[in-house]
């Protein structure tokens, strides 16, 4: 899932929320990675699932804890590759926030009926 605030704290929890990432192709989805990959290789793969993050000016990939004291987002140190990032995410969803600019979100589709 791609957020589009760099402040953001925490993963959308409101429909509201995540239907907006989702209509600006922006929300949760899958990237199949060659396992040999290079970093030029990932961040290709993630500039083609989320194309509106280029406008970004970077972006860092996170992983959240959703309680305890460390609570919140943790940031994979790259390289990234498709070998460290599944070594060290595993089978948790890993977020991708913009670093410099906030993403601009597309505006909700009015139904003309």
């Amino acid at each position: 899932m791609c957020l589009n605030k760099v402040s953001s704290k925490t993963p959308p929890t409101q429909v509201v929320e995540k239907a907006a990432l989702a209509n600006s192709d922006l929300g949760p989805g899958t990237i199949v990675f060659d396992a040999d990959g290079n970093s030029s290789h990932f961040h290709q793969k993630i500039m083609d699932k989320f194309p509106g993050l280029e406008a970004g000016g970077g972006y860092e990939l996170l992983l959240y804890q959703r309680g305890g004291l460390e609570k919140g987002f943790h940031r994979l140190e790259p390289p990234f590759t498709p070998g460290r990032v599944k070594e060290v995410a595993s089978q948790a969803q890993v977020y991708i926030r913009p670093l410099q600019k906030d993403l601009q979100l597309k505006a909700p589709a009015v139904d003309a009926t």
